[in-house]
């Protein structure tokens, strides 16, 4: 038993991959059926449905990566941030100036020496992170191509899968685990098309307002911090992090406002989005999975949320 628990631990990494498999294959599934349906061969279908999904995905990705790539050329200049933090807190002593009742925190508003040495040495931490970075993202683009392959497999060979399992399984238990698996199959898949339906809806509010605050490139900023949302909890934060930044070209008040905007559609996310139309797809009461999400947290923070 010790043995067999620490191979798992092991090869925990590729275990997880199997497991973003299972949900992955269960999601499109329903597609491929359709597809089969249809006339086409259920082989066909899957690499059909496939092709879309990277077609769609690399098209995303050439919308994105360029403005996010000039962006980061920018950031790099040398006293890039310093200049644009010394033009933010210009700006709001210029507002304070208006109100006499918070003229006195104007002295409290200045950028110190120290803090520029840290905004300089930020930026050079940035620089000397972007080779290991680009390592990272290698290496999740090769996981994806591996997941991708092993889902051909998978959905070609699950009906096979299936019964091997149910093989294993005491007779009298194999239409109950029958029952489950289906069960399981469903409520993931219908979860991951209910997160793909807020990426879109997350993309698409983004994507309004950074045409009204006129912030470069909206389009893939609006595409990024759709990508991000089906990470949980964090991901909307990092999705808005590019945006901030890319706001900044325009003027730090621009970036201001623009974090602003974020926090408001994460409220309405978290709040109505999240909690309708997991319930819509998953057939979970919202109530359910607000309680669900607060329970999580309080038990082991972002992890226990998750």
């Amino acid at each position: 038993a010790l043995g067999m628990l620490y191979t798992v631990y092991l090869i925990s990494e590729i275990l997880l991959i199997l497991f973003v498999l299972f949900i992955f294959s269960s999601a499109i599934h329903p597609l491929v059926v359709q597809l089969s349906r249809r006339g086409i061969n259920y082989p066909i279908a899957i690499l059909l449905t496939l092709g879309i999904l990277i077609a769609s995905f690399l098209g995303l990705l050439m919308i994105a990566l360029p403005p996010m790539l000039n962006f980061l050329a920018q950031v790099m200049e040398k006293d890039f941030l310093t200049s644009q933090l010394s033009s933010l807190v210009f700006d709001l002593r210029l507002t304070l100036l208006r109100w006499e009742q918070f003229r006195g925190l104007l002295p409290m508003m200045k950028v110190t020496p120290e803090l520029m040495e840290t905004i300089n040495s930020t930026s050079e931490q940035v620089e000397k992170q972007a080779w290991p970075v680009t390592q990272q993202v290698a290496a999740v683009l090769g996981k994806l191509g591996l997941l991708l392959v092993l889902a051909f497999y998978w959905l070609v060979a699950r009906t096979e899968s299936q019964e091997l399992f149910l093989k294993l399984t005491p007779a009298e238990h194999r239409v109950q685990v029958r029952n489950l698996w289906n069960d399981i199959e469903t409520r993931l898949g219908a979860y991951l098309r209910g997160q793909v339906i807020l990426m879109l809806i997350v993309g698409l509010l983004s994507y309004l307002g950074l045409l009204v605050f006129q912030v470069p490139s909206p389009l893939a900023l609006a595409v990024i911090d759709g990508l991000f949302e089906a990470v949980p909890l964090i991901g909307p934060m990092i999705g808005a992090i590019p945006a901030v930044a890319g706001a900044l070209l325009v003027s730090p008040l621009t970036a201001l406002l623009v974090a602003l905007l974020f926090i408001t559609i994460q409220a309405l996310e978290n709040n109505i989005l999240v909690p309708k139309i997991m319930s819509v797809n998953v057939g979970l009461n919202p109530l359910v999975v607000i309680v669900a999400i607060i329970a999580g947290s309080t038990i082991s923070g972002v992890t226990g949320a998750i």
